[in-house]
């Protein structure tokens, strides 16, 4: 052993069990790679402000009061964890959800159900899409939510049921009411993305008002409500004379334009 280290001082070449060990610390860095496991986790009586200033006008929300609960959960491959959470919106209703969860990879199945979300705050991001405004309305949805990672990105996918109730819609003056009814039931929906796919179960509404107006052009006033192009034309009267231009508008609603591009999207609804 003394000559050995004598040789090693004097600079002799490592023998080949030594040479044949030294790439062992590059190994040992490959598998030494950080991972978090939490065990469990709870949040209780906690809130979030969530701010969006990239839309016009601005919006801000509050979920408050929140409950959340995470077990097993782990940045490890392959490791699948639950959660359990109970949210509360500051302007009107209530999310709960529980199921698996995984973060590597991103993957989760969720049983949902939404109970009166109040659409009026959300209408910042649809209202240049319409000229109207939504005065009241609440959303509420029960079934099941599921992502994975695919060969095309992430799938989606929800089936369950959803419902809108005591929905107003006004014109933009906020004089006169368009549209409203009292309720709104969609069962048996079933969305994916991947392939894009929509259907739909047997479909119900009640109370159902609309105020229909004959204009001078012979055009109706609802086929108004969503201007050509998808940008809302609030305060242009020349953009409101523009779809009167287009006569054909309301037939090719209708129909399916032929052999239009872009990708399908198969829908099916049942009966109303």
């Amino acid at each position: 052993p003394a000559t050995s280290g004598k040789a090693a001082e004097a600079g002799a070449p490592p023998s080949a069990g030594e040479a044949a060990s030294s790439p062992a610390p590059a190994a040992a860095a490959d598998t030494g790679s950080w991972a978090v496991d939490l065990k469990q986790v709870s949040l209780e009586d906690f809130s979030l402000g969530l701010e969006d200033a990239a839309i016009t006008p601005g919006t801000r929300f509050e979920l408050a009061p929140m409950e959340v609960r995470v077990q097993g959960l782990s940045t490890r491959p392959g490791v699948q964890g639950s959660i359990t959470a109970k949210i509360g919106f500051d302007r009107g209703g209530s999310i709960e959800a529980n199921g698996p969860l995984s973060i590597t990879p991103l993957a989760g199945k969720l049983t949902l159900d939404a109970r009166g979300l109040a659409i009026v705050p959300f209408q910042p991001y649809f209202t240049r899409f319409i000229n109207a405004l939504v005065t009241s309305g609440t959303l509420s949805a029960a079934g099941e939510l599921q992502w994975q990672p695919g060969a095309d990105g992430t799938s989606v996918t929800y089936s369950g049921d959803a419902g809108v109730g005591g929905f107003t819609l006004m014109d933009r003056e906020a004089t006169q009411p368009l549209v409203s009814f009292k309720t709104l039931q969609i069962d048996d929906i079933k969305a994916a993305t991947q392939p894009l796919a929509l259907s739909a179960g047997p479909v119900s509404l009640g109370d159902f008002y609309a105020r229909v107006v004959v204009l001078p052009d012979g055009r109706i006033n609802l086929q108004n409500l969503v201007p050509p192009g998808g940008q809302s034309s609030v305060g242009s009267t020349a953009a409101q004379e523009k779809p009167a231009a287009q006569a054909g508008g309301a037939s090719a609603a209708e129909k399916p334009a032929a052999g239009g591009s872009g990708a399908s999207m198969p829908l099916a609804v049942g009966r109303f």
